[in-house]
């Protein structure tokens, strides 16, 4: 197995640990809090993910690619990390003196107080979190590791300490605790490779990356997390809940496809810095393939079987999770394509000009709809106006894509798998259900199992060939 399909794997891993976990107790939580204490930690949570991302701009971006480059260059890395770390450790003090000014000086966050006091360690210690670093690097079974143990802990202390709505607080602050600890034994671990020194902090080497791609990732929260702020502002904590649990599911499954595209980055952008073109073309093609192959049967079988996977998520009381679910999930494949067009494309070519068009867009196209949407249509206008800000950009990137390298998206592979998902459709129409029966069980079972034949032996999927592949030497070892 190739180094790259070893990382894949690790930073696959990573990622659903970093989501299944947290899935493993979020119906706890939900039950245990409620809709209108889960909104309440999701808003403050939006807030303080803000003042991060003012914190970090574009480091971690920028990080990925240029210890990649500098990797085998010890005096090179030195600088590298010397630099960012030390450009994120000022804008973290500069954001934690704004925020502590507000949550003081505005009586609206009155109420919020004490979590966004807490919230403060997370944006303290987000400054020390550097995952950039090992991803540069491409060590991902460290990261991997460390993550497994720690979420373990995490779901440990929330069932010890969280029991009734009363705890929201500490929930909140064992959620922010995982940033805490990460951070601690990344840095500690990063003295292996790196060294940080006053003498290596050059800040002019990177500032202007650092802004342009801090721009991007600030317009781009007007279109993701601005939803959530914006949303608790002209409704209430309950439509933030249901909307919140709506994208947990989401965000699972979308980390599958971010794990692939951190991987890619380093790989895409070696590539271009040898000039190789036809190797490039083939991951481009390998992984839109991919996307199509997973995200159009999820998102047929998460439509149809939207009211029970909330029900089974978050329990009674969410109802109002289902429709903006329904919508949201037509994201998996928007999302997908535009995170292998752009974070493995164009930002691996340094094209800043376009990644600043691009995430304009969005940002305007998202606050434009929230303000025409959300206030009468609260948590399906903010997801209504989430999926046309994403397609938006999406279509705006495939021109770029185009112009830029010569590939694009093809148009006959897409009806391919289309065409090969229309069964799946039938079966979930005649064995859908809205409660855990058998008949939705079958279904269940019915359509895992086309999706599988279809990865397997039509479309011939070699992640899922070599999975199997694996599974079974495992057991016949055994």
């Amino acid at each position: 197995m190739t180094r790259t399909k070893i990382n894949f794997l690790w930073n696959l891993t990573l990622t659903m640990a970093n989501y299944i976990f947290p899935l493993l107790t979020y119906p706890y939580i939900t039950r245990t809090l409620g809709v209108s204490k889960i909104g309440l930690c999701n808003y403050v949570d939006s807030i303080i993910n803000y003042f991060v991302l003012f914190a970090s701009l574009g480091i971690a971006s920028l990080g990925i690619r240029e210890v990649a480059r500098n990797k085998n260059n010890k005096d090179s890395l030195n600088i590298v990390f010397s630099s960012l770390i030390s450009f994120n450790v000022i804008l973290t003090i500069i954001s934690i003196i704004v925020l502590i000014t507000l949550t003081y000086t505005i009586n609206y966050f009155e109420q919020y107080k004490p979590f966004l006091l807490v919230g403060i360690l997370k944006l303290l210690f987000s400054a020390f979190l550097i995952e950039w670093f090992f991803q540069g690097l491409s060590n991902f079974r460290y990261i991997t590791i460390r993550s497994i143990i720690v979420r373990l802990i995490y779901i440990i202390a929330i069932f010890i300490f969280v029991h009734t709505a009363d705890d929201a607080l500490i929930y909140y602050g064992l959620t922010c605790s995982i940033i805490v600890i990460n951070s601690c034994l990344n840095y500690r671990y990063s003295h292996k490779f790196v060294k940080f020194s006053i003498k290596n902090i050059h800040l002019k080497l990177f500032i202007s990356a650092i802004i342009n791609y801090g721009i991007y990732r600030i317009l781009a929260s007007m279109y993701t997390s601005f939803n959530v702020i914006f949303l608790g502002s002209v409704s209430n904590n309950i439509e933030v809940g249901f909307f919140t649990t709506a994208t947990k599911l989401y965000s699972i499954l979308m980390g599958v496809f971010s794990a692939f595209t951190a991987v890619m980055v380093p790989k895409v952008s070696e590539l271009l810095s040898s000039h190789n073109m036809k190797e490039l073309k083939d991951i481009a093609d390998r992984t839109f393939n991919l996307v199509y192959s997973l995200s159009i049967p999820v998102i047929i079988i998460c439509f149809f079987y939207s009211t029970l996977i909330i029900k089974i998520i978050a329990g009674d009381g969410y109802e109002g999770a289902i429709t903006p679910f329904k919508i949201v999930m037509s994201l998996l494949i928007v999302v997908a394509l535009e995170q292998i067009i752009i974070q493995q494309f164009l930002m691996a070519s340094k094209e800043s000009k376009n990644i600043l068009i691009l995430s304009l867009t969005g940002a305007v196209v998202g606050v434009v709809l929230n303000i025409i949407l959300t206030p009468n249509l609260k948590a399906v206008g903010s997801s209504i106006s989430w999926v046309c800000s994403e397609f938006s950009i999406l279509l705006l990137s495939i021109i770029y894509f185009r112009k830029q390298y010569g590939f694009s998206l093809s148009i006959n592979n897409l009806i391919k798998h289309i065409t090969l998902n229309i069964p799946l459709i039938f079966i979930c129409i005649l064995l859908s259900d809205t409660t855990l029966s058998l008949k939705s069980i079958a279904g269940l079972i019915l359509s895992v199992a086309y999706f599988l034949i279809c990865n397997i032996y039509v479309l011939k999927n070699e992640i899922f060939i070599q999975l199997i592949s694996k599974l079974h030497l495992l057991f016949k070892h055994k």
